[in-house]
């Protein structure tokens, strides 16, 4: 049953991270410009996972998560998608796709409350995790816990940039550090 079980949770997350990868139904966000952690406060947004998402819109590598969220209205656009963040044992998640000059990016946010869980230990131990089992297993690579702890990132781009990706990486660690 345990198996059983695992598998059908390994294929979930495959099908939504395939449904997540593109296709014509996304749009994908051009973003122009980003600020550095310097030039904007952590300070002035609160320590939530909304607040980290917008914070990380502020810097130009996502955009504003609303504040009356309607996920009827969200999900118009594809933008930011609500995550399946129970299945990693998060508390909630969103993830946003954008274009940054010749590089689509897409980055997932997730707060947790418990640290315990195996996925989290993984990712924070070696930056990543596996989801599945079996035939079933998934490595999700690129995985960053915030330097409080509270928060993850799962970075994707589909090309190297090495530049932006550790200004994302470091913004995100560092906020509510």
């Amino acid at each position: 049953m345990k198996k059983i079980l695992a598998a059908l949770l390994a294929a979930l997350m495959v099908v939504s991270l395939a449904g997540c990868a593109g296709g014509a139904q996304v749009q994908i966000k051009e973003l122009t410009e980003y600020a550095t952690p310097d030039e904007i406060k952590p300070a002035k947004y609160k320590d939530n996972l909304e607040g980290l998402c917008n914070y990380m819109a502020a810097l130009g590598y996502a955009y504003d998560v609303p504040a009356s969220y309607d996920e009827a209205e969200i999900a118009k656009d594809n933008n930011p998608k609500v995550m399946a963040a129970k299945e990693i044992g998060a508390d909630a998640g969103y993830k946003f796709r954008f274009k940054l000059g010749e590089t689509v990016y897409a980055l997932e946010f997730y707060s947790f409350s418990d640290f315990k869980g195996e996925i989290y230990k993984s990712a924070k131990a070696d930056g990543k995790f596996v989801m599945g089992s079996g035939d079933g297993e998934t490595e999700i690579n690129n995985v960053y816990i915030s330097d409080s702890g509270k928060y993850m990132l799962i970075y994707h781009s589909d090309k190297d940039a090495p530049e932006t990706k550790d200004k994302i990486v470091k913004a995100f660690k560092g906020f509510y550090a």
